[in-house]
């Protein structure tokens, strides 16, 4: 495509060189007339090409071309070259197609990168450390009812202590001869004057929420594999008691 701005910047250098033998005839005077008729003549195409341009960005919109495709170099320079509407159309969506496969393949190469980063540095999920927890004294339990065991404390223990949650888990296992097991533990509330009963699923929540919860020396503490056995035994013996976690 003519470019009116190389025609001015060839022309410039030319009068740079040596002159011609011919150009040594020329007077100053007719060579700024050759300059500015160049000028006029490169603001006159230039002035052209705008025109032209604009036309055809007009027949790019009539053609119903989508905006975002509309500015592109080859487009225009198809509408001004005589192309058709649907000719028109058709290149856009030929544009369009082009640009949704580049996003698809970049957005598969992103997922592809994450997948493998994934992969690369797993995420280890590492279980709390419990701490064993080792009884002063040997714990005597006496068996109340089926499911349900006591023993008399002769020290302070933690009751939602995950060392003793899993002790008394462990002891209930051989106690009951069974390999799963659900604990329930409750000691006496001092605060309150209400035997709190915790799970071993729910101490850490109770402990959360209400701080540790401790049997002191000489409480009777009651630890059961049956939540209902626990209760009735307290409610026959009239034990004020309270399941943390249940109304």
């Amino acid at each position: 495509m003519f470019n009116p701005q190389e025609l001015i910047s060839g022309f410039l250098k030319d009068q740079n060189k040596e002159p011609k033998k011919d150009q040594r005839k020329r007077s100053p005077i007719v060579l700024r007339i050759e300059i500015a008729v160049i000028f006029a003549l490169a603001g006159s195409l230039i002035s052209g090409c705008s025109v032209l341009e604009n036309r055809a960005k007009e027949r790019i919109a009539s053609a119903g071309v989508p905006p975002a495709v509309a500015n592109d170099p080859d487009l225009i320079w198809q509408a001004s070259n005589g192309a058709t509407d649907e000719e028109l159309r058709s290149y856009a969506n030929s544009l369009l197609l082009g640009r949704e496969r580049e996003l698809n393949q970049a957005m598969a190469t992103q997922q592809a990168e994450k997948e493998a980063a994934a992969f690369a540095t797993p995420t280890a999920t590492q279980e709390p450390e419990i701490n064993e927890f080792k009884p002063k004294t040997q714990i005597n339990f006496e068996k109340i009812t089926d499911g349900v065991y006591s023993f008399q404390t002769d020290s302070n223990i933690e009751i939602t202590d995950p060392g003793f949650i899993l002790y008394i888990k462990n002891t209930l296992k051989k106690l009951e001869n069974l390999e799963n097991i659900r604990v329930f533990i409750s000691v006496i509330d001092d605060a309150t004057g209400v035997t709190q009963i915790v799970l071993d699923s729910t101490a850490s929540d109770y402990k959360e929420a209400n701080g540790p919860l401790f049997a002191y020396v000489g409480d009777k503490v009651f630890i059961a594999a049956d939540g209902a056995a626990l209760t009735e035994l307290l409610d026959s013996q009239g034990i004020k008691h309270k399941t943390f976690g249940l109304p």
